[in-house]
């Protein structure tokens, strides 16, 4: 779900942001999915470092 949800967020940010680091759809579709995966990963590491406290 994050990878699809970033990957419609890069498309929409490629067209409503003038300095998205993208100027192609399939590049604005890639940056958009490694946001997500980035975004859910950091939560992971906190949700999995505030278990061990």
């Amino acid at each position: 779900m994050p990878r699809l949800c970033g990957a419609l967020l890069g498309v929409v940010g490629m067209r409503v942001i003038p300095d998205y680091p993208a100027t192609d759809i399939i590049t604005a579709i890639a940056v958009g999915i490694v946001s997500g995966l980035a975004a859910t990963g950091i939560n992971q590491i906190i949700k999995q470092a505030s278990k061990t406290e």
